[in-house]
């Protein structure tokens, strides 16, 4: 019997694999034979997994190069277990991450949300620092790919237009409009973030952009279309524009002009994702 399936893939970044690989075989208080890795390689990483552990149920498939969310729902068409998580390539595992993560789901949680830190422990999401706190729809305390892991549900699909590789150029919100979804499927109950429950990752990705702008331009038109997409209170729609823009004028007024500039991208992205959503 698979209790959890993780879904993961990787344009090559073996080095980073290897730590996932070593963080994952180092998993304390699990029957790794209760757990199930499904593998989707757009490049030639294999012989990285000649170290995963035996027990762990393996399934390597190669594909083209794809968008992470189309790679993904490749990966979805495969799962065994009972709840899922989608690690990136280059983040790892603490000791105790897939054992806490379990004793949440034996409880009844639909969802757990982890805390995602750096190499220095510094954090890579807005999440809070300490506590057990409960998600919404709309507040889901910086849930993010790698930090989240959720109770199976077979009809549920990434969106392809969203993520990594995006062909609309919407480069984020994959992670969570699929949370958004779990949560309606399952209406909305028993999902948890936990500080104690631990995921690293390096704070900045590397290798998908040609500078950091680009990256936050590309990155917030993603999180203005799943505004609409997902019909985000108009609030939260009013906060998400009026923050960048205000940032903008702050950041003249005190001559830091890079992070005026940068907000610019912000507020610039946001919109063309939401208009996106209207006109596409």
């Amino acid at each position: 019997m698979v209790r959890i399936t993780l879904i993961q893939t990787s344009q090559g970044r073996n080095k980073e694999l290897k730590r996932f690989v070593e963080s994952l075989n180092s998993q304390l208080s699990i029957d790794f034979s209760q757990v199930q890795l499904i593998f989707l390689d757009q490049a030639d990483s294999r012989e990285i997994f000649k170290i995963l552990n035996k027990n762990i149920i393996f399934n390597y498939v190669q594909i083209e190069r794809t968008s992470l969310s189309h790679a993904r729902n490749i990966g979805l068409e495969m799962v065994k277990g009972d709840y899922i998580g989608f690690p990136d390539d280059d983040c790892w595992y603490t000791p105790y991450t897939l054992s806490r993560v379990l004793a949440h789901f034996r409880k009844g949680a639909n969802g757990v949300c982890a805390q995602g830190l750096d190499e220095r422990d510094f954090p890579t999401t807005g999440a809070p620092r300490t506590g057990v706190h409960e998600l919404t729809p709309y507040n889901q305390l910086g849930a993010i790919s790698y930090t989240i892991f959720l109770r199976f549900s077979p009809i549920l699909k990434f969106n392809e237009k969203l993520g990594v590789g995006s062909p609309c150029n919407l480069c984020s919100g994959e992670e969570t409009d699929y949370v958004y979804h779990s949560m309606r499927y399952n209406s909305g109950l028993n999902y948890i973030y936990d500080s104690n429950i631990i995921v690293h990752h390096p704070l900045a990705e590397k290798g998908h952009y040609r500078n950091e702008l680009d990256k936050v331009y590309n990155y917030s038109r993603g999180y203005g279309y799943i505004l609409m997409l997902d019909k985000y209170p108009l609030k939260k729609v009013f906060v998400a524009l009026c923050r960048p823009l205000a940032a903008i004028f702050l950041f003249l007024v005190t001559k830091k002009l890079a992070k005026s500039r940068r907000s610019y991208y912000i507020l610039k992205g946001r919109l063309e994702g939401l208009l996106y959503f209207y006109f596409h």
